[in-house]
């Protein structure tokens, strides 16, 4: 496939073109701009990610755009920086969301680009800031008793514990992590943090304990291979 090359009237015409179909769905442009390019993030299509960045720039120029649907735009696009490695773009993007979630009073938005900051951080090896933003999304988070967003929160911060050579506490939130995500039923969460478990498991020399981590991960592939 080819990637379709940008230009002024193209992304003019495109924009207009999202603005009148919104319309006709009564959904503000900027809301379709953002679900839109959330679900070119979920669905990982490599293809069109710079043409979505410049759409949701584009987008929030229009009239209609509320601080929160903002914060949502800034949101998706960092989701979409991360998507092609541009971290430093993306953290940008992170902040300027999380300063938009706090404005409105969006706390689960707020949780939500404190995690992402999180993330980002991590990927950079930037873990003493990846563990303040995700101590802080991880708070925010249990007090609105969210177990998706703890699940996030404390699996980032055993990553992060883990770099940082804390193996007591990494352990301790991959635990936390893992009971949030089997609450909520995320069987690829489940696998990937039995991995991490496993692994803690192991660097504790505690193999009859990591031993049934890689296992029970094991099932859970084979399962959805099926």
């Amino acid at each position: 496939m080819t990637i379709r090359p940008l230009s002024d009237n193209s992304l003019q015409r495109d924009a207009l073109a999202i603005e009148y179909f919104s319309l006709l769905a009564e959904r503000d442009p900027i809301q379709a701009v953002t679900v839109w390019a959330a679900e070119f993030e979920t669905a990982r299509i490599a293809l069109n990610l710079t043409y979505c960045q410049q759409l949701l720039r584009e987008s929030r120029r229009w009239t209609r755009a509320t601080p929160d649907i903002r914060a949502q735009s800034y949101d998706s696009e960092g989701l979409l920086a991360q998507s092609l490695t541009a971290w430093e773009r993306a953290i940008r993007c992170h902040q300027r969301a999380l300063q938009l979630f706090q404005q409105v009073g969006n706390r689960h938005g707020t949780a939500h680009a404190l995690n992402n900051l999180s993330l980002a951080f991590l990927e950079q090896s930037r873990f003493q800031e990846a563990v303040e933003y995700g101590e802080a999304s991880l708070t925010l988070s249990r007090e609105l008793r969210s177990d998706k967003d703890i699940g996030r929160a404390a699996g980032n911060l055993a990553i992060a514990h883990r770099h940082l050579g804390r193996l007591d506490q990494a352990l301790a939130f991959t635990e936390e992590a893992l009971a949030c995500f089997r609450r909520v039923g995320d069987q690829r969460q489940i696998g990937r943090t039995l991995t991490n478990l496993g692994n803690l498991y192991r660097r504790r020399g505690e193999p009859e304990r990591a031993v049934p981590c890689f296992q029970e991960d094991l099932a859970i592939c084979e399962a959805q291979a099926d």
